[in-house]
C-alpha cells in the first residue's frame, strides 16, 4: 500500500453509463449460473419471512426470528414485485446484487480505480461455489459482503484524507445500516471502524498537544453530520417497531435469544462479549496452520485459502509502514470480518473483503509498473495458474445457465422443481389455508405457496426453548390441515419430539399420518376421511 490510494481516470458521463449497463450486465449473467443450484434453511428462511411481510406482517410479531430484519424485508420487496418462487427470488437478489455492485463501480472508480472495481464482483461471483455450495444463496451474508467492502474502501479513503464529506457520510451510513441490519455480528467489523477512527484523532491531537477539551469539540465538529446521518436508520427502525409495540420483541429474539439461548448451541459463541471478540482471532491463525496441514491433500481449495492470508498479510504490512495504527485497525476490521468463520458461508464478508484487497493491490501494481504487459514466462505462468484456481470451480456451475428440459421448468416453477408433498399440500389446501412445515430445509410454504400456520414457522432447539408453548396456542388456533412433520427428524443431531415434546404430543394427539402421501405427512384428524376421498380423485 502507498499513501496514495486515488487512480484518477474520470471519464464522460455518457461513457459511465454505457460502461455500467455493460457491466451490470456481465455481473447478472455470471450470477444466473447459480440460479437453479439447490437451497438451504437460512436462505428459505428470509423467502418465508419475505412473504409473511409483504402480506402484511412484522417481523418479531407475526413470526419469530433470531436474525436482525433488513433481508426479509429484502425478500418482501421481491415478493411484491411477483417472486413467488426460489428461482424467481434469485433472480430478483441476483439484479439487486449487479445493481449494488455497477453503484459501487460508478462511486469508487475514480478513487480505487476501474480495474479494481469493475473486476471484484466478478471475482466475487465465481468464488460463490466455493462455500460448502451455499455461497450463491439470498442469505444475509451477501448483502453483509457488499457493507463490508464499502466500509473498507471508506476507511482508506479516510487514511487518505482525513475527512468525511456529505456524500462519504451517507455511503457508510448505508453500508451500517445494511451490514448490521442483515447480520448482529456485523456490529463488531463496524465498531473497530469507529475505534480505529476515534484513535487517530485522539492520536493526531496528542502529536499536536491539543488539550483534552479542544480534542472534544474538534472531533465533534467534525463528526456531528456523519453521526447523525449514521444515526438516521436506526432512529427510523426504532420509530417503525416502536409504533407496532415490538421493541421489547426486537431486544428478546434479535439479541437476548442469540446471546442467551442459541450460544449454548454454538459452544458459547455469541454469549459473551469478550470471548466473541478473541474467538474470531484463534479460529484466524487456526485455520492458517490447517490449511497449511492440509495443503497437500487438498491443494486448490486450500491454495485458495492461503491466498487470502498472503493478501491479508502484504495489505496489513503495507498499511503499517504507512502508518502503525492504520494496519492495525485493518488487521483488526479484517479478522472480525471473518467473526463467524475464515471458510464456510459464514465468512463470504471476509472473502469478499480479501478480493477487494487483492485487486487494490494488483491495480497499484499495474499502475506502478506500466511494462506489465511484457510478462516473462514465469510471471505469465504464475498468473494463468492463479485465474485457473480461482475460475475452475465456477466453470462446472456456469454449464447450468445454458437452457435444458430442467433449467427451462425451473423458470416456470422451483428449485428444487415442486415435489410430491407440494403437490399433495395444493390438492388438499386451497390459498387461503395455513400449514405446518416443520423441518429444517423448508421449501413447503414457497413452493406449495401456503402460509405458516404458525409464528414459528420452523421448529429449532434454541426456538423451542422459548417459544414452543406459543407454537401449540398457534396450531391449536389456526388448525392447519397439512402437517410435514418427522418425530425422528433432527436439527444438529437433536430429535424433535425430544426438544419439543408440546408440539410433538399436539401433532399426534390431533393429526394422522396419510401412508399414501408419505411417512410424516399428517392431516388434521377431522379431516382425514375428505382428504383420502380427495386424493382418491385422479
Amino acid at each position: 500500500m502507498t499513501k496514495q490510494l486515488a487512480l484518477r481516470n474520470r471519464e464522460p458521463v455518457g461513457k459511465s453509463i454505457l460502461t455500467g449497463i455493460g457491466l451490470f450486465l456481465l455481473y447478472f449473467i455470471l450470477c444466473s449460473a447459480y440460479l437453479n443450484q439447490g437451497v438451504f434453511c437460512d436462505e428459505v428462511d428470509n423467502m418465508v419471512g419475505g412473504m409473511v411481510v409483504a402480506d402484511g406482517g412484522v417481523v418479531y410479531r407475526d413470526f419469530y426470528s433470531q436474525h436482525t430484519p433488513v433481508m426479509y424485508y429484502l425478500c418482501a420487496i421481491f415478493r411484491l414485485l411477483g417472486a413467488s418462487s426460489i428461482f424467481q427470488y434469485r433472480l430478483f437478489f441476483y439484479l439487486t446484487l449487479s445493481l449494488i455492485w455497477v453503484l459501487m463501480y460508478l462511486r469508487y472508480k475514480n478513487s480505487v480505480g476501474k480495474f479494481a472495481m469493475a473486476l471484484y464482483p466478478v471475482v466475487y461471483v465465481v468464488t460463490m461455489c466455493n462455500f460448502d455450495g451455499l455461497g450463491h444463496m439470498v442469505l444475509s451474508e451477501q448483502i453483509q459482503s457488499q457493507a463490508m467492502v464499502v466500509l473498507m474502501i471508506e476507511l482508506l479513503l479516510f487514511f487518505q484524507n482525513k475527512e468525511l464529506k456529505l456524500s462519504n457520510s451517507i455511503l457508510i451510513s448505508i453500508a451500517i445500516a445494511a451490514g448490521f441490519g442483515v447480520a448482529f455480528m456485523a456490529l463488531l467489523p463496524i465498531a473497530v471502524v469507529f475505534v480505529g477512527v476515534l484513535y487517530i484523532e485522539i492520536s493526531d491531537s496528542v502529536i499536536g498537544k491539543i488539550g483534552v477539551g479542544a480534542t472534544i469539540a474538534r472531533i465533534w465538529k467534525k463528526y456531528w453530520r456523519a453521526l447523525l446521518i449514521i444515526a438516521i436508520p436506526f432512529v427510523a427502525a426504532f420509530v417503525y417497531f416502536a409504533a407496532f409495540g415490538l421493541i421489547r420483541n426486537v431486544y428478546d429474539q434479535a439479541y437476548l435469544l442469540n446471546t442467551k439461548v442459541y450460544a449454548k448451541y454454538t459452544g458459547g459463541f455469541g454469549g459473551n462479549i469478550l470471548n466473541t471478540i478473541v474467538s474470531p482471532l484463534q479460529n484466524y491463525f487456526s485455520q492458517l496452520l490447517s490449511s497449511l496441514n492440509a495443503l497437500f491433500t487438498n491443494p486448490f481449495g486450500n491454495l485458495r485459502v492461503l491466498l487470502n492470508y498472503v493478501v491479508n498479510i502484504v495489505f496489513v504490512i503495507g498499511l503499517f509502514k504507512w502508518r502503525k495504527s492504520y494496519g492495525v485497525i485493518m488487521a483488526a476490521f479484517i479478522i472480525l470480518t471473518g467473526v463467524r468463520g475464515f471458510t464456510a458461508f459464514h465468512s463470504i464478508p471476509y472473502w469478499a473483503v480479501c478480493i477487494m484487497m487483492g485487486l487494490i493491490m494488483a491495480a497499484r501494481w499495474i499502475k506502478a509498473h506500466p511494462q506489465w504487459k511484457s510478462y516473462s514466462i514465469k510471471q505469465a505462468a504464475c498468473i494463468c495458474s492463479a485465474v485457473f484456481l480461482i475460475v475452475t470451480p465456477y466453470m462446472t456451475t456456469f454449464t447450468n445457465i445454458l437452457p435444458t428440459r430442467e433449467t427451462l421448468a425451473a423458470v416456470t416453477q422451483n428449485v428444487p422443481v415442486t415435489n410430491s408433498y407440494e403437490d399433495y399440500i395444493q390438492r388438499l389446501t386451497g390459498p387461503e389455508d395455513t400449514i405446518y412445515a416443520n423441518t429444517l430445509n423448508n421449501t413447503f410454504y414457497i413452493n406449495a405457496d401456503r402460509f405458516p400456520a404458525s409464528r414459528m414457522y420452523n421448529m429449532v432447539p434454541w426456538f423451542a426453548e422459548l417459544f414452543e408453548d406459543k407454537v401449540v396456542a398457534d396450531l391449536s388456533s389456526n388448525q392447519p390441515k397439512v402437517i410435514i412433520y418427522d418425530p425422528k427428524g433432527t436439527v444438529w443431531d437433536y430429535v424433535y419430539e425430544e426438544f419439543a415434546p408440546s408440539v410433538d404430543r399436539f401433532i399426534k394427539e390431533n393429526y394422522t399420518v396419510m401412508d399414501t402421501c408419505g411417512s410424516d405427512f399428517w392431516v388434521l384428524n377431522s379431516y382425514y376421511d375428505e382428504a383420502k376421498e380427495i386424493l382418491s380423485r385422479q
